[in-house]
């Protein structure tokens, strides 16, 4: 008779399973495992009678591809990769309704989870029971779909492998509720294939007890069990399936002896079974309507397909006698619960998205977390390292287990390497900024003490300050006496307070009387020389006056005269002035009195020119020796003043030589043109060689702003140029370099000078920060050269790139830069090691690696 058998189990990495080799067993397949790179060969495996995967969208799908994306959709070292499902088929069906039934149920799976399933039907071993046909069945732990390329997906869980909260959570059951629903799926499934194939037999999912069948169960014997139990030993298990048998042999005898009411007993039964038949149509209805309606909305299996499930479905309603009022209430109802279970479904699925997005949050914090324990392991053993604390093999060893705990952690070697690379950077910024808190230090501590000069100094000056500023306002009559001695009193307590010595207090009083004394006296002179000043304005006023009006005018500057404060002398026409004996007043009274002399005499002498030629062709003939003489004087000495302007050249042509402006030509002309034509060329020439010499200043000037520009920007680059062009510039421009480097000119205390100082000061500043990038590559290849050994095509180029330039002749490398101290220190360590290079190249020991990091005093 048929026996009901149908248990689960999940394959689980925690119990070291893998889906791929469960599913290469049960099919007797060669799979490999993408994973792990095991292979899975049970081709030898006999028993297998049939193979096949079922998929929600009924496409064919390669068994080795979907294990193994089953494997690859799980992170979890503890994650079920799969689900299995053991039924035993009947042995009155025949081989193609076994293997119909077994695809039945796996379609059934398929259509309630939307996952797919691999089924396998293994025949009954040669020396067991031969009634013990029995099918696999494998399914995905989440639901399986296609990418809009053809790939498959594998996405959400599978409602029955999600946690019980998670299952209320949707409106769902427990579990252990939904796996009795499947026994029950699997109980209908069977009994509707042994009705059609015309076998009485039926299997039923409950216990004996619950089936009202007074008998004892049998336990299942399992593999191991079976096997020495057909070699002849006997087995726990055994024994206990042979008294069970004993055990209800003896019950048979009872119930022959009670058959009246075994007859009872029937028809009540028939009748249970009538109303259960029914019962059982109508769940499993139900659960057709609810599992087609479900994966209409989930999309997960082509409409065509639930179609013909649906007819099925309701063909078989209307063949176990249910009447159709209760069939369309039961699809409407199951209607009902689709939608709501597919809204909570989608809620779950938004919260199981938030969920991952949390996951991978935390995920992506520890392997921060890892990244930074790596970077602070790096960093404290190389920077210990360079100190010279430990030595180089407790380096390399302590360094080698940070990187293996980052790489237990999940870090990826790229991101080990970059880290390690930008923590070795980091440790020479730090030891070049301890080098540089070193220097700070000792130049804070100088500071200090000049800041404690600069107190002292501040101090003392308030002290000489306050003394000067009372003494003066006292001499002015400002301050009273004893007012002025409280204020100086305070100012000597607070300067005792800060701590300048007695001595310096003392000189300080001293020399502020002194200089209250002498700014007395000082304000007494600028009060004199004031009034000085104020009379040879006045002075000078009235003689600009005379000589512009041509001579003396009594109405108009007598009162002038008198305010300018003039007195008689007592003698006729004598006149001087009360402060005369100022050098300033002498001087204007002198012009002034000079100044009326001779607007006299040019009076006279107007008239005298009027009255004869002959003496105005003598004033002619002297007045051409002048002009001479001044041109001859120009020519020698040059032209003088600025030429970006023509004012010196207006004056001197309009003051001096007497040139007027020809309104008419708009040229400078002048009365004796033709007679001074030549030397007035002459002149004119040296003028244009004045204005040639300015415009070469100004180009020069030019030249020094553009390459100022130039240094300015090559110090704010990141790139390295050549700096013998900027050298010869300097050199065009007058600067020479000495044999230790220093340059110098010959243009101290002028513009150019100035402008010559801050081209060297910005070239020494791109010079050095040349210099640190330099270092910087030599060293890097002093260390790689070290590592790998020297390697021409690689480390030829390495060293042009550093700057190094190469004798034609000899062959010899040298570097431009090598007069400054560190640039010297690393083409030294450099060369060294290419003289002794690393262990890649050479069997020896090698010298202990360059360190550019060695702590250095201060400089």
């Amino acid at each position: 008779m048929a026996i009901y058998h149908a248990n689960t189990k999940p394959i689980a990495r925690r119990a070291g399973r893998s889906a791929v080799a469960a599913a290469a067993y049960r099919s007797g397949t060669e799979l490999v495992d993408a994973r792990t790179g095991l292979i899975h060969d049970y081709t030898r495996k006999g028993g297998v009678v049939w193979t096949e995967i079922l998929t929600p969208d009924g496409s064919a799908v390669e068994r080795n591809q979907l294990w193994n994306a089953a494997e690859l959709a799980e992170k979890r070292k503890d994650a079920r990769t799969a689900r299995e499902w053991i039924v035993a088929l009947p042995s009155e069906l025949s081989a193609e309704q076994r293997t119909a039934l077994a695809r039945d149920f796996a379609q059934a799976l398929v259509v309630r989870y939307g996952v797919a399933v691999d089924f396998a039907i293994h025949a009954p071993d040669r020396e067991g029971d031969h009634r013990n046909h029995h099918a696999h069945l494998l399914t995905t732990t989440r639901q399986f779909s296609r990418a809009p390329a053809g790939g498959l997906m594998l996405g959400a869980k599978a409602h029955i492998e999600l946690s019980d909260k998670a299952r209320r959570e949707r409106g769902l059951e427990g579990a252990a509720e939904e796996v009795k629903a499947v026994r029950v799926l699997w109980e209908r499934t069977a009994n509707a294939a042994l009705e059609a194939a015309g076998v009485d037999a039926r299997i039923d999912a409950r216990s004996l007890q619950a089936q009202g069948i007074d008998r004892e169960a049998t336990q299942h014997l399992g593999p191991a069990a079976s096997e020495m139990e057909r070699r002849g030993k006997a087995t726990d298990r055994g024994d206990g399936n042979r008294q069970v048998h004993v055990n209800n042999a003896e019950r048979a005898r009872l119930v022959a002896e009670i058959i009246d009411l075994k007859a009872e007993r029937a028809r009540i039964e028939a009748e249970r079974q009538e109303a259960e038949r029914l019962q059982a149509a109508l769940q499993q209805l139900e659960q057709a309507a609810f599992d087609i309606g479900l994966s209409l909305r989930r999309g997960t299996i082509p409409e065509t397909v639930l179609s013909d499930l649906g007819e099925k479905a309701i063909k078989q309603a209307e063949a176990a006698g249910l009447p159709d009022d209760f069939i369309k209430a039961t699809i409407q109802r199951m209607g009902q619960k689709v939608q709501e279970i597919v809204g909570r479904e989608e809620a779950a699925e938004r919260a199981r998205r938030k969920a991952e997005r949390k996951a991978q949050r935390r995920e992506a914090k520890r392997l921060q977390k890892a990244q930074q324990q790596l970077e602070q392991a790096v960093f404290d053993v190389g920077l210990v390292f360079y100190r010279g604390t430990i030595e180089e093999t407790a380096y390399y060893d302590m360094r080698g287990k940070a990187i293996q705990q980052a790489e237990a952690a999940g870090l990826s070697g790229d991101v080990i390497d970059a880290t390690i690379q930008r923590m070795g950077q980091k440790v020479v910024e730090v030891i070049e900024r301890e080098e540089a808190a070193e220097q700070a230090r000792m130049e804070a501590e100088r500071e200090a003490e000049q800041q404690k000069a600069e107190r002292l100094q501040a101090a003392r000056q308030q002290l000489e300050l306050t003394v000067f500023d009372v003494g003066l306002a006292v001499r002015r009559g400002h301050l009273p006496e004893t007012e002025a001695t409280v204020q100086i009193d305070d100012a000597l307590r607070q300067a005792a307070a800060e701590g300048l010595p007695d001595a310096v207090i003392q000189a300080a009083l001293e020399r502020m009387h002194q200089q209250v004394q002498q700014r007395a006296d000082q304000e007494q002179q600028a009060a004199r020389i004031q009034q000085e000043q104020e009379t040879v304005r006045q002075i000078r006023a009235l003689t600009d006056d005379i000589r512009q009006v041509g001579g003396w005018q009594e109405d108009r500057h007598r009162p002038a005269f008198v305010a300018a404060g003039f007195v008689p002398t007592g003698e006729p026409n004598s006149y001087r002035h009360p402060l005369d004996a100022a050098t300033n007043v002498a001087e204007a009274q002198a012009t002034l009195f000079k100044t009326l002399d001779e607007t006299r005499k040019a009076r006279e002498r107007a008239q005298r020119r009027s009255t004869t030629q002959q003496r105005w062709t003598a004033r002619r003939e002297r007045r051409m020796a002048r002009y001479q003489e001044t041109i001859e004087r120009l020519i020698i000495e040059g032209p003088q003043g600025d030429f970006s302007n023509d004012d010196y050249e207006e004056e001197l042509y309009d003051d001096a030589l007497d040139f007027y402006w020809d309104a008419d030509t708009r040229q400078w002309r002048h009365p004796y043109q033709a007679i001074l034509q030549e030397d007035l060329d002459r002149l004119r020439q040296v003028l244009a060689e004045g204005r040639d010499l300015y415009e070469k200043e100004v180009y020069e000037h030019a030249r020094r702003l553009h390459l100022q520009n130039i240094l300015e920007n090559m110090l704010a680059s990141e790139t390295v140029e050549d700096l013998q062009p900027i050298v010869d510039e300097l050199a065009s421009m007058g600067c020479h370099r000495d044999a230790s480097g220093q340059w110098g000119h010959q243009q101290a205390g002028t513009e150019k000078g100035a402008d010559l100082d801050r081209l060297i000061q910005l070239f020494n500043e791109v010079e050095q920060h040349y210099a640190l990038r330099r270092v910087g590559q030599i060293i890097r290849l002093a260390a790689d050269i070290h590592k790998s050994g020297w390697q021409e095509d690689r480390h030829q180029a390495a060293l042009l790139a550093a700057g190094f330039v190469q004798d034609p002749k000899s062959g010899e490398y040298s570097h431009p830069l090598s007069y400054i101290p560190d640039v010297q220190a690393a083409v030294i360590t450099l060369f060294e090691v290419i003289k002794n290079p690393g262990p890649q190249s050479t069997p020896s020991a090698p010298p202990p690696p360059p360190s550019p990091w060695r702590p250095r005093g201060p400089r």
